[in-house]
């Protein structure tokens, strides 16, 4: 368990510094729990969740509410992963989709218990995204999902 003055790491520390970009919102201990939770309709508990203990809002449909509320990149907040915006054009046309891929994706990589770097993780997303674009697909195809994890790893 991380102590009250410990700084955080992971998601909460990546969502830190998304703020800290935005220069929309006060510095980490100064209010900035109080301020989350008026501006993302939030408990306070659950804004200091996001703060303190790398939890994200539970549903892709909150995560995409809530970083559009805040003005912060979901895919790095989630993830840790930035790339060229390029690259990212997908994800803008279809951020719901692209989450229930991730989602997706990331459920198969856990329960497998694999260990696969992010960057190939996300060409797999981009990759699926694609597929499921070109076949008109309205949910992601596990087996396709599963083959492209397995040329993975």
């Amino acid at each position: 368990m991380q102590a009250h003055n410990e700084i955080p790491e992971g998601a909460s520390s990546r969502l830190n510094e998304l703020l800290l970009e935005t220069n929309r919102f006060k510095p980490l201990k100064h209010g900035l729990t109080e301020e989350l939770k008026a501006i993302a309709e939030v408990s306070y508990t659950t804004a200091r969740k996001w703060l303190f203990s790398n939890t994200l809002p539970r549903t892709p449909e909150e995560r995409i509410r809530v970083s559009e509320v805040l003005g912060v990149d979901l895919l790095y907040w989630e993830y840790g992963y930035r790339k060229e915006p390029e690259i990212l054009k997908p994800f803008e046309t279809d951020y719901l989709f692209h989450i229930k891929v991730a989602n997706q994706v990331m459920e198969i990589i856990h329960n497998e218990k694999l260990d696969i770097e992010p960057d190939k993780i996300i060409e797999i997303e981009l990759i699926a995204f694609e597929i499921a674009k070109a076949k008109n697909c309205s949910e992601p195809e596990i087996d396709t999902l599963k083959s492209l994890i397995k040329l993975a790893t």
